[in-house]
């Protein structure tokens, strides 16, 4: 029963933080079709968590000094593979507009976990519904 709610707290903070991307990227050619939503927020949440450990050992090896940017890159990488699987359902713009949905993206992340967390947790301690 934890591993579904961990992956009910993945998905829904990854459903999240990229909504989130998409409302204030709006105006810079970030997109994501809403059919394909799922498919996005699912194949982004999988990248994560293979790319987040990927990369922080090779940080750990060749560039102690960028563990702490972990996060932010491995964000960065997973959702431009992201968009390249997807392909036209999810639209990226630029580098900049890149850039800034991955800062966005990381900056949610960390809120939307805390809560999902402290909420779905709170609720199976007290058995309430």
């Amino acid at each position: 029963m934890r591993i579904v709610r961990l992956l009910v707290v993945n998905l829904g903070a990854a459903a999240i933080r990229l909504f989130a991307a998409k409302l204030l990227l709006a105006d810079r050619d970030f997109s994501i079709n809403l059919i394909c939503f799922f498919t996005v927020i699912v194949i982004f949440s999988i990248l994560q968590a293979i790319l987040a450990p990927l990369i922080l050992q090779m940080a750990v090896k060749a560039a102690p000094p960028l563990v702490g940017g972990i996060g932010l890159l491995s964000t960065f990488v997973a959702l431009w593979i992201t968009s390249l699987i997807v392909g036209d359902n999810m639209s990226l713009g630029g580098l900049v507009t890149h850039l800034l949905a991955s800062l966005i993206v990381w900056l949610v992340t960390a809120i939307a976990t805390m809560a999902l967390r402290t909420f779905l947790f709170k609720q199976a301690v007290t058995g309430t519904k």
